[in-house]
C-alpha cells in the first residue's frame, strides 16, 4: 500500500493482518509442530539416555580406579614392612664394602656410559 492510501485508512494495516490471519492453516500448522515436537522429544530422550550411559561408565570407571589404589595399597602395606627393615642393613654392608674396598686399594669404578 503507498503512504497516501495508509493515512487516509487507519484500519489498513489491521486488515492486512486479518487477512494474514486467514490464510494460516490451523491443521497444517499443528501437523508441523507435533512432528517437530516429536523430533525435539526424541532428541531430548536420547540426551538422557547417552548422559545416563556416560554417568554409569564413569561410575564403571571409579570403581575400577578404586580397586586399582586398593590392591596397589595393599601391596605397599606388604612390602613397606620389610623394606624398612632390610634398608638399614643394605646401607650398612653397602658402607662396610666401601670400606673394605678402601683398605685393599680397590677404587670404585666410574659405571661405563
Amino acid at each position: 500500500m503507498s503512504q497516501d492510501g495508509d493515512a487516509s485508512n487507519p484500519l489498513a494495516g489491521l486488515e492486512d493482518l486479518i487477512a494474514l490471519l486467514f490464510s494460516i492453516n490451523p491443521v497444517e500448522l499443528a501437523t508441523k509442530v507435533i512432528s517437530e515436537g516429536g523430533k525435539t522429544i526424541d532428541q531430548g530422550r536420547r540426551s538422557v539416555e547417552l548422559l545416563l550411559q556416560t554417568l554409569e561408565n564413569t561410575a564403571e570407571t571409579m570403581k575400577n580406579l578404586n580397586s586399582a589404589a586398593t590392591r596397589i595399597n595393599s601391596l605397599l602395606d606388604d612390602i613397606e614392612g620389610p623394606l624398612r627393615a632390610v634398608m638399614p642393613q643394605v646401607g650398612f654392608a653397602l658402607q662396610t664394602m666401601a670400606t673394605m674396598g678402601n683398605l685393599m686399594g680397590i677404587k670404585p669404578q666410574k659405571p661405563a656410559s
